[in-house]
């Protein structure tokens, strides 16, 4: 009988750690495959590309895209704000629908106009940008915020000082 309780507790180990190893490796193959797709600030990916431009064109961009993130602050101020109101109409005690369904009104329209003028914004200085330098900014775009996935430079990325191949190794 004693060997038999033994037997069924190597067994309940055993299992469990066979379950582990497979969710654990289950896990890391498809680790890639599971994230939700990164939220995109279309300003975020010409900030990264600016960087890396040489300095005449970053200094003939600079005051578009510094005029862009004023007003973005402003919007996002107000964005704020509305959240603020939507919050304090949650909590409100008695609870009132209709303050309820404005304050999401507001939200929505802050919302909305912000995302209209960030688009604008972005649509002009996409104007400005050479077919190279909009290559890049996808390609910059398309980069996790984090930096855990650094992905590195291809031969005829733009580089300061212009299209430069790889270095060789």
């Amino acid at each position: 009988m004693s060997s038999n309780r033994w037997l069924i507790v190597a067994l309940i180990v055993s299992l469990g750690i066979n379950l582990g190893l497979a969710g654990f490796f289950l896990g890391r193959a498809s680790s890639g495959q599971i994230h939700p797709p990164q939220a995109t600030h279309l300003m975020w990916g010409v900030s990264r590309i600016l960087r890396d431009l040489p300095a005449d064109r970053r200094d003939a961009l600079w005051p578009q895209y510094r005029a862009h993130m004023r007003a973005a602050r402003a919007d996002a101020r107000e964005v704020h704000r509305a959240q603020q109101d939507l919050r304090s109409a949650l909590l409100a005690d008695p609870f009132d629908e209709a303050a309820l369904g404005s304050s999401l009104d507001r939200f929505r329209d802050h919302l909305h106009a912000s995302q209209t003028a960030s688009h604008s914004a972005f649509i002009e200085l996409i104007m400005s940008l050479t077919p190279q330098e909009r290559a890049l900014l996808v390609a910059r775009m398309q980069q996790p915020r984090n930096g855990r996935h650094h992905q590195p430079r291809r031969a005829g990325d733009l580089r300061p000082g212009g299209l430069h191949p790889r270095p060789p190794r």
